[in-house]
């Protein structure tokens, strides 16, 4: 980081948010060097310090799914679903349409992940939604 740095006396959301870009900053370079992705999550504070979580993911190669789509493939009929219904579009009760994109195995309630085909944002699904609401649009 090149410049002058204002020290910080106390924490509170204007200096997390500083801190937060200067870490992702220093993790460029690491980041170039190893292949990886790295995400600053959330930050709890109180005037005297932060806590944050550190997410790396391996960058995946050109072609190579998401690991939620991979897990889709790999574990939909565990579900109860179908490899096949990945990338299909479904409709919710107030019309909007979402495409299935992956699943979270992991998560206890809304495992199945659906991108929405307006805005490209995430959201999650139960298993029960995504097998109803894509059985109803056969």
């Amino acid at each position: 980081m090149s410049g002058p740095t204002k020290k910080i006396d106390k924490f509170d959301p204007a200096s997390c948010h500083v801190v937060r870009a200067s870490l992702q900053e220093a993790l460029k370079g690491v980041s170039e060097q190893h292949g990886v992705a790295f995400d600053v999550g959330n930050m709890s504070y109180d005037e005297n310090g932060f806590r944050t979580r550190l997410d790396c993911r391996v960058i995946p190669k050109e072609g190579d799914l998401p690991v939620m789509a991979q897990d889709f493939l790999n574990l939909a009929e565990m579900y109860g679903l179908h490899p096949s219904h990945l990338g299909r579009v479904f409709s919710t009760r107030d019309g909007r349409s979402f495409k299935v994109s992956g699943l979270q195995p992991r998560k206890k309630k809304y495992k199945v992940t659906a991108e929405c085909t307006k805005t490209g944002k995430p959201y999650g699904f139960t298993i029960a939604d995504v097998s109803s609401k894509l059985s109803a649009d056969k």
